[in-house]
């Protein structure tokens, strides 16, 4: 005798879901289905075989070129950060979308965030000593106690300059937004950072670090604009 089940009432699957404790309140992302957003963008299918050429591809130039490598990566990753939280979060449009604000997110981590992560990474990897977890959390320690307030405060002056405020608003600005974005940065890269550092080889740590800082950097972007309407002088994405 077989038993008929009514589908209807069985319980849906879905995606597993963090406990709330787990999610800072501070950040509460607007509703939204990432995976139906990035389902909608005009991206090109890979197969399998084509996503490792290009992985080794990738590999192949980081170890020739590492510097311009990792520079490039950070450029890439924060200018599409900032195209994201502009029309994803912000709904912007395309015809509103404000370009120059994504360059100069994108020109800051070309010539003053990548360079500067690839050369403080190298310089932590020969720093500390010891080996496994001890020498994984040695480094985040040292990593969250430097980074974050020189790396923001570097973000903060470069974007504020270019974008036409003056030094004494930079100066407002950096008072204004350095505590609540370092309480929010040491609820989030501590962790992430244990990661990269434990698992992570050297050469993709600035990459790994990356992928993180676009989720944080859209956060950031929308956090940073939202209520400002065409202000675009205050226009701030960090990173760190």
């Amino acid at each position: 005798m077989h038993h008929v089940h009514d589908v209807r009432n069985a319980p849906k699957k879905g995606l597993p879901r963090l406990p709330r404790c787990f999610i800072p309140e501070s950040l509460s992302y607007p509703r939204l289905d990432w995976l139906k957003y990035f389902q909608s963008l005009p991206l090109p299918q890979l197969h399998i075989h084509e996503m490792l050429r290009l992985w080794k591809a990738y590999t192949r130039f980081l170890e020739a070129h590492p510097f311009k490598a990792q520079a490039a990566n950070t450029c890439l990753l924060m200018g599409l950060g900032d195209a994201i939280c502009q029309q994803a979060i912000e709904k912007a449009g395309l015809k509103k979308h404000d370009v120059i604000r994504t360059v100069r997110q994108a020109s800051f981590g070309l010539v003053i965030g990548g360079p500067l992560l690839f050369a403080w990474y190298r310089t932590l990897d020969k720093v500390i000593k010891g080996t496994g977890v001890i020498k994984a959390l040695k480094s985040v320690a040292v990593d969250q106690m430097v980074m974050p307030p020189i790396f923001l405060t570097l973000f903060y002056s470069a974007i504020g300059l270019t974008s036409g405020l003056s030094p004494a608003e930079v100066v407002d600005k950096l008072k204004q937004n350095m505590k609540p974005t370092l309480i929010t940065n040491y609820k989030i890269w501590p962790a992430a950072q244990v990661i990269n550092f434990y698992f992570v080889p050297l050469q993709h740590r600035v990459l790994t670090a990356n992928f993180v800082a676009l989720f944080w950097n859209i956060y950031l972007s929308w956090m940073a604009n939202k209520g400002r309407g065409s202000d675009k002088r205050e226009t701030i994405t960090p990173e760190t």
